[in-house]
């Protein structure tokens, strides 16, 4: 208001500007491969810290790591941003939760957006399927990240990453009939299958080498459901299949007769 006294009068008016700055609040983003990984092969998830709040972090912060069913984390490298992070001992258990505690090489600024500061976790898994990865970080910067999963919350602070993980094609072969005179003909069938219920296979192949005194009929009698190159060779000790094509979930079988 304006200020006055009794001999001066009115004087006048004053402003003065108060900025309240919002305390620091970790954000969390996690990504992973873009195209499916074979079952067994190694790859990383990295996992991205930003700061939506108004207030430099501090530099320490602590992310949850929750991993899918049968996928076990090998190692830990720091990234942009990061001095250190240690998940606990590595190789981990397979379906572990990690907590990973880092330092930061400085304060995340406000409202630094997420990969200010990232590390990556290589991992393995062990079985085929779609396999969702979860992680969250304490948005306080302190050591109580909320639990990682779908109902994870604040969400911002919150990510996951979904990797389709491929499984090999199994085969499996039989005789009909399985018992024959010397010189006798019978059918030999292989299956082939595909596991994996979301993802086809290309480029499927076999050979199969017979045991001593045994080839190919004079006349093969050959069959194939599979595609690709299948075509058995009279009195050959040997058969081969290659690049055939598996629909997600099927199975196919090629077939020849020997003596």
């Amino acid at each position: 208001g304006v200020v006055t006294s009794t001999e001066g009068g009115a004087g006048n008016t004053a402003t003065a500007v108060l900025t309240v700055n919002t305390p620091s609040n970790l954000t969390l983003a996690k990504s992973g491969p873009a195209t499916p990984v074979q079952v067994g092969t190694p790859f990383n998830y990295t996992i991205q810290l930003g700061n939506s709040g108004g207030t430099p972090s501090a530099t320490s912060a602590t992310v949850s790591e929750a991993l899918p069913s049968g996928m076990v984390a090998n190692s830990v490298t720091a990234g942009t941003g990061v001095s250190t992070v240690n998940c606990g001992t590595l190789p981990s258990a397979a379906g572990a939760i990690l907590t990973c505690a880092m330092t930061l090489s400085a304060p995340l600024p406000a409202n630094a957006p997420n990969g200010t500061a990232q590390f990556t976790i290589n991992v393995t898994a062990g079985t085929y399927g779609v396999a969702t990865n979860y992680a969250s970080v304490d948005p306080a910067g302190g050591s109580s990240p909320p639990t990682p999963g779908s109902g994870c919350a604040p969400a911002t602070s919150c990510g996951s990453a979904t990797t389709t993980i491929i499984g090999a094609p199994t085969i499996g072969k039989s005789f009909s009939p399985a018992s024959i005179p010397l010189n006798g003909i019978s059918t030999l069938t292989f299956v082939i299958t595909n596991p994996n219920a979301t993802q086809g296979l290309s480029g499927v192949a076999f050979t199969d080498t017979f045991p001593a005194d045994m080839k190919v009929a004079a006349t093969p009698n050959a069959s194939n459901t599979c595609g690709g190159t299948y075509a058995p060779v009279a009195g050959a000790s040997s058969v081969a299949l290659s690049n055939a094509t598996l629909a997600a979930n099927a199975s196919r079988s090629s077939s020849r007769s020997s003596p």
